[in-house]
Order: C-alpha cells, then sequence, then structure tokens
C-alpha cells in the first residue's frame, strides 16, 4: 500500500501490519516460515537451500543457495551480459538476455524476485533521500550465493 503525505511517498509491505511492534528476529522467524511453505508447494527448487538471518539488529538478509554450476553460469552471463542487458535481475533482461545456454538462469532470476517480494511485503519505506532520512521498518534483501560460497562463509 503506497500513502502520499505531502511530497513523501510511504509504502507499506502487504504484511507490514501483521508484524507491526514485532522484532527483527520474530519477523525473520515468520519469514522463514513463509519461505518453508513456498519451497513445499515449489515456489523454491526443493534441491536449492536458503536462509534468513538478522544481522546486527537492523537488517533481514535472506541467502539463496544455488548449485556451483547455476552460479557459474550467473557469473558468466554477468560478465558478458551485463552492458548490454544490464542487471541480470532486471525485467528486460529475463525477457530478452536470458535465452540459450542462459535459459537455466530464468529460474534463479524469478525464484530471487519471488524473495525479495516476500522480503518486501513485511517491511515499510517512510525514507525521505533529498534530506538524507530513512526509516523503515528493517534493512537488507536477498542475495543468491553458490552452495561451495555459503558453506565456506557460513558455516
Amino acid at each position: 500500500m503506497t500513502v502520499l503525505a505531502g511530497y513523501q511517498k510511504r509504502e507499506y509491505g502487504s504484511e507490514y501490519e501483521s508484524v507491526k511492534g514485532k522484532t527483527k528476529k520474530e519477523i525473520a522467524k515468520i519469514m522463514r516460515g513463509r519461505l518453508k511453505v513456498f519451497a513445499g508447494v515449489g515456489a523454491i527448487p526443493e534441491h536449492w537451500q536458503y536462509s534468513v538471518r538478522v544481522n546486527h539488529g537492523q537488517s533481514i538478509d535472506i541467502k539463496i543457495v544455488i548449485p556451483d554450476e547455476l552460479n557459474a553460469l550467473l557469473n558468466q552471463y554477468e560478465e558478458s551480459k551485463y552492458a548490454e542487458f544490464g542487471s541480470v535481475w532486471s525485467t528486460f533482461a529475463v525477457e530478452h538476455g536470458l535465452v540459450g545456454e542462459y535459459l537455466p538462469l530464468k529460474e534463479v532470476v524469478l525464484v530471487r524476485n519471488f524473495v525479495q517480494s516476500v522480503h518486501d511485503s513485511f517491511n515499510y519505506n517512510n525514507s525521505d533521500y533529498q534530506t538524507d532520512y530513512f526509516d523503515v521498518n528493517f534493512y537488507g534483501g536477498v542475495s543468491v550465493i553458490s552452495k561451495k560460497n555459503y558453506e565456506a562463509y557460513y558455516k
């Protein structure tokens, strides 16, 4: 939901009211539960993993752990096509760039964008960037990481 307050636009995620007043740790636990349900119905491939963590008390970060082969393909795409299509996460790249050998990345992008929408649904943004005023429920986001890198950094 978007609410206009003067020139400033306040954006509220669809699930914000259900977590209003909860700690970041409680919100992360609810996010984990939602992602578990989505994984159970196939919205997240069963051989992929995900991690929801609270960092420094103000950030909720979600890591999607994909097979190393897919991550290598993702890196190859970003190195070869970035200038032509922009970010791999963009709608333009999904519609025009992820063809041929890069077609397997379409699932990665769609799942990542879906998980980002779940993350955003619990947040609100009342920031005013012109005056450097930031007011959000929490910071953070969603990233994709290879299984090898995840195990090296987080286990």
